[in-house]
């Protein structure tokens, strides 16, 4: 029998990151390995895996998710998952009754379904922005990128869902974000999945809308914004992310989000 979990109750540790009248924006964290009890869910809502992976079950079918990838989950739906060996960090935005009826109107709540490549991911990534920093255009902004993102879904449900990468693209992927100063070749990553290069390439730009390249360049300039929330210097983090000097990281940097590590510092205070 599933547990059925309230509004706003998601497993792992979850801590609410912002609350509108009908959305709520949730980060959650959960251990590696963790088993997630059969459970469902009172309201729609995207969830957004950032780090990490989990595999989910419902409807009898197991669904792999890497980082980048979106899983639209419909009110009701009974399912389970399963935390990958590194764990997984997460982002949530719960649909609230009222956004869900005054945007959707007579159409339905796509089934469940998952989204990757680059236009999913970078949508998700720019609703958690927005919900980190909220100003007076920040509903619009995510208005927009909702209904987007539920347009996405209905036409991959009408679609039957996407077609699943294999496991060994996910592991891949766990496998990049470890090692984003200095990436594996395609080769070697090819060798470690038993696949061909070409097959693995082809596979792995499937899943993500990206090579593994770029792949690993978007996980390292993430993993540097971060640090340059902090207080450490930027020539610090250029260096620890592995690039050449500062110079490389800001042309990379605002090549990457449009502005430079020092205007995205300043924006913050």
């Amino acid at each position: 029998m599933a547990e059925r979990s309230g509004d706003g109750e998601f497993h792992g540790h979850a801590e609410i990151v912002r609350q509108t009248h009908d959305l709520q924006f949730v980060e959650a964290r959960y251990a590696p390995r963790a088993r997630l009890a059969r459970h469902t869910h009172e309201l729609p809502y995207f969830f957004f895996v950032l780090s990490g992976s989990l595999t989910e079950y419902a409807h009898g079918r197991a669904r792999p998710c890497a980082p980048g990838t979106v899983i639209f989950n419909p009110p009701g739906i009974n399912h389970r998952d399963e935390i990958g060996g590194r764990g997984a960090r997460c982002f949530i935005v719960q649909l609230g009754r009222d956004w869900c009826a005054g945007r959707l109107g007579a159409s339905r709540d796509p089934e469940w379904v998952t989204l990757s490549g680059e236009l999913v991911s970078g949508l998700a990534l720019q609703l958690r922005r927005e919900a980190q920093s909220w100003d007076v255009t920040s509903a619009l902004v995510v208005e927009g990128i909702l209904l987007v993102l539920t347009a996405e879904a209905l036409r991959t449900d009408r679609g039957r869902g996407l077609r699943m990468p294999p496991p060994w693209v996910a592991r891949a992927a766990e496998h990049l974000d470890a090692n984003f100063t200095s990436p594996p070749t395609i080769r070697e990553l090819a060798v470690g999945a038993g696949v061909h290069p070409a097959y693995f390439a082809r596979s792995f730009r499937s899943a993500f809308g990206c090579t593994p390249g770029a792949y690993a360049r978007l996980r390292r300039l993430n993993w540097a914004r971060q640090q340059v929330r902090g207080c450490r210097a930027l020539v610090d983090v250029a260096l620890s992310a592995g690039f050449a000097d500062q110079a490389h990281f800001s042309r990379e940097f605002k090549r990457g989000f449009g502005i430079t590590p020092s205007e995205y510092r300043r924006s913050l205070s």
